[in-house]
């Protein structure tokens, strides 16, 4: 694998694929793209191929098909995103030519508050460059400006979007090759202090007896 990459972190009902046609659809011509699906995702009107979990590892089918030059890789909200995090790297590892533009994520507003979704979207806060919401309503409203204003008052640079109904999403900032996220965790490792490489990282750091020190956990159970 060659080319730019974008780590795809999405809850269900976030209107990702309308956000990823539109870019497909602008760069139609000019590149070659593809999105990596995990294996659990229903059929997409996005050209894709499938990946799953093997040893801790990313692994994709069909590898032969792989010729592209932009990649979307959707993560899983069945497996932990620390997990997730860690294979990502490894993958980028892998791939020497493989470079990571952005990690963005895409949130429906309804399920803030709810199970499991607060200690999830703290990790999701930490790895992220951008963050969309959609579905924003008069009723979530609020607790959508005060996620928002939580990171803010914690100085995250990641970028924050409210995505319209009405109106096309800003995809050439969203999408952009500009690192906002907070981790460095992949960045060059010869560039890194010691306490920014990915084993002493918050979110993936390990106790002696392989649990993590602080824990992300799944959004879906």
């Amino acid at each position: 694998m060659e080319g730019d990459l974008y780590l795809i972190i999405r809850t269900p009902n976030s209107g990702d694929e309308k956000v990823l046609s539109l870019i497909l659809n602008k760069d139609q011509g000019k590149q070659s793209s593809l999105c990596l699906f995990p294996e659990s995702t229903p059929t997409s009107k996005l050209p894709f191929l499938t990946w799953f979990m093997q040893d801790d590892e990313i692994q994709i089918e069909n590898p032969s098909q792989l010729a592209a030059n932009e990649w979307f890789l959707f993560l899983c909200n069945e497996f932990d995103l620390a997990d997730q995090i860690e294979a990502s790297i490894a993958l980028l590892n892998e791939n020497p030519q493989l470079k990571l533009c952005r990690v963005i994520s895409l949130i429906d507003s309804h399920l803030i508050g709810s199970n499991n979704f607060n200690a999830w979207f703290d990790g999701v806060a930490h790895f992220s460059d951008a963050i969309c919401f959609s579905n924003r309503t008069n009723t979530n409203g609020s607790l959508v400006s005060q996620l928002i204003e939580k990171y803010k008052t914690k100085r995250y640079p990641m970028e924050t979007y409210i995505l319209s109904a009405k109106k096309e999403p800003p995809i050439n900032q969203i999408f952009s090759h500009s690192p906002r996220r907070v981790t460095h965790v992949f960045d060059p490792v010869d560039l890194l202090d010691e306490e920014d490489t990915p084993d002493q990282d918050v979110f993936l750091r390990k106790l002696a007896n392989g649990s993590r020190k602080n824990t992300i956990g799944k959004l879906i159970n």
